[in-house]
């Protein structure tokens, strides 16, 4: 003998979560299903008036959506945080980070508007600031030096920890549903 079941849960406006640097309203809907032992989490929840801070950053959440479709444990995110606008030194410049993918290894990528070299997306986001106004022109400032540890690619995506300091490993114990 086993369950079936099929519960709908409504992630309403009223829902807040507060955890690891990131304060943000949550909505969303969400589907439980159970069948012959096997539990399944489907739907989304989207992030809204976020903000993270950590690490001496101050992110506004601009586009975050959670995404499950089977297995609890292997969202798919889809995020999207600016620097906060009110700590850039030029208000023309928007720097970011993009957090896209299955929750294990997503692709994370810095970006600015209007685009910007790598290291100099990557001073914005990490300073507000170019690398001239904050003194750190090539690779022999700190900004340079974290790019050349982190590693670039071809393409220009960030390859390395840089996921890490962001988002996956702040993000990581509370996107993991278990049904405790």
């Amino acid at each position: 003998m086993y369950i079936r079941s099929d519960l709908r849960i409504n992630i309403g406006k009223d829902v807040s979560l507060d955890a690891y640097g990131l304060k943000t309203n949550l909505d969303g809907l969400l589907s439980v299903k159970q069948d012959k032992g096997n539990l399944g989490l489907f739907g989304q929840i989207n992030l809204t008036k976020g903000r993270y801070a950590s690490f001496g950053q101050d992110l506004l959440i601009r586009k975050g959506l959670i995404s499950f479709s089977g297995q609890a444990t292997q969202p798919t995110l889809n995020i999207e945080a600016i620097r906060n606008p009110e700590t850039m030194e030029d208000s023309k410049i928007t720097a970011g980070v993009r957090v896209i993918g299955i929750a294990d290894s997503p692709e994370v990528t810095i970006f600015s508007e209007p685009s910007k070299p790598q290291d100099q997306a990557l001073s914005y986001l990490l300073t507000g600031r170019s690398l001239e106004s904050s003194g750190e022109v090539g690779s022999t400032g700190s900004v340079g030096a974290a790019l050349i540890g982190l590693g670039i690619s071809k393409s220009g995506k960030l390859v390395g920890s840089i996921g890490e300091v962001f988002w996956y490993s702040r993000l990581k114990p509370w996107y993991i549903w278990r049904g405790r």
